[in-house]
Order: C-alpha cells, then sequence, then structure tokens
C-alpha cells in the first residue's frame, strides 16, 4: 500500500493527476482517505475542480468528521466562483458539527520542541520568528515563486460583502 501512496503523492505533486487516478483505479484494493486527500490538495494546488470534487466526495465518505477534505473543498470552489456550492459544502460541515481545527507548527531548536498555533504572536522570540518568515519569503520570491492573491468577493447575510483572499504560492 505504501507504494501505491507514494506513487499517488509523486504524481500529484507534479500535477500529473491523470497518471495519479490510473494508479487508484488499477490498485487491487481500495483507496485509503490519505490518498484521496492527496488528490485532494493537489487538485486544489493545480486547479482541477472535476477531480477535486470526486476526490472531495471519496475522502468525505471515508472520513466524514474531518475537517480538512470539506475545508479544500469549499476553497476550491470559492476559488473557482462556485459560491452556492461553497455555501453547502460549508452547510454540510456545520450540520455534521465538524469544525476546522486552528493550524499548528512545530519547531525543534536545540532539542526542546516548541509549537505555534496559526497566527500566534505570544512567543517570546515571536518578533524575530516572523522576520525569519519574512527572509524566507523574499529568498522564495527571488529564487522565482511569485505569491499570487485571488481576490473574491461572497455575499453575506443581508446584502453585505466581505472582501476575502485565497493565497498560493506557485512555482
Amino acid at each position: 500500500m505504501e507504494h501505491y501512496s507514494c506513487l499517488i503523492d509523486l504524481y500529484s505533486r507534479a500535477g500529473m493527476l491523470e497518471k495519479a487516478m490510473d494508479i487508484i483505479n488499477m490498485m487491487p484494493f481500495a483507496a485509503s482517505a490519505t490518498m484521496w486527500r492527496t488528490i485532494l490538495a493537489a487538485c486544489r494546488v493545480h486547479r482541477n475542480l472535476d477531480l477535486g470534487i470526486q476526490a472531495g466526495e471519496k475522502l468525505i465518505s471515508l472520513q466524514p468528521q474531518d475537517s480538512a477534505a470539506y475545508v479544500l473543498l469549499s476553497n476550491m470552489y470559492a476559488a473557482a466562483g462556485h459560491w452556492q456550492e461553497r455555501a453547502e459544502v460549508r452547510k454540510l460541515m456545520d450540520e455534521r458539527n465538524v469544525k476546522k481545527e486552528a493550524g499548528y507548527s512545530w519547531i525543534e531548536v536545540k532539542n526542546k520542541t516548541y509549537s505555534f498555533l496559526a497566527g500566534d504572536r505570544s512567543h517570546p522570540l515571536s518578533v524575530r520568528i516572523y522576520s525569519k518568515l519574512e527572509d524566507l519569503n523574499t529568498r522564495l520570491r527571488d529564487a522565482g515563486y511569485q505569491l499570487i492573491q485571488i481576490m473574491f468577493f461572497r455575499m453575506l447575510m443581508m446584502s453585505t460583502k466581505k472582501l476575502f483572499f485565497l493565497n498560493t504560492v506557485r512555482g
């Protein structure tokens, strides 16, 4: 199973989603949730909405309480301007009482592990940490990566509009 997972991951990262699906379709067993999550994440990066919908539905059927599938799928719908479908995925998430967990990162420095909540600035060295992250972002941009900001509007309750930014990094 691990060999199939590795192939699916490599093809997906390379944007070769048809080849990744060929692997899934020829496997002698059903694809795991991890395999579908890999396909779904790659579909978001490579903007393949049709396959992303298929992968999202498979993943949600296998792990209905995992927020990742709902979030990735709803973000794909939003990026494509499919607001009704996005709202339906979010509604399904609410109906099933699925909550998105806050993102955590970990880093080990001199045999001590530090954890950070997304956007957390409570660490005593947060100024240095965020400065280093900005330096890394600059170096990535200089190496040819570019930050793409996709702005999109979504109607909310009582006709108010809010502006959202979807940031993706492409190489």
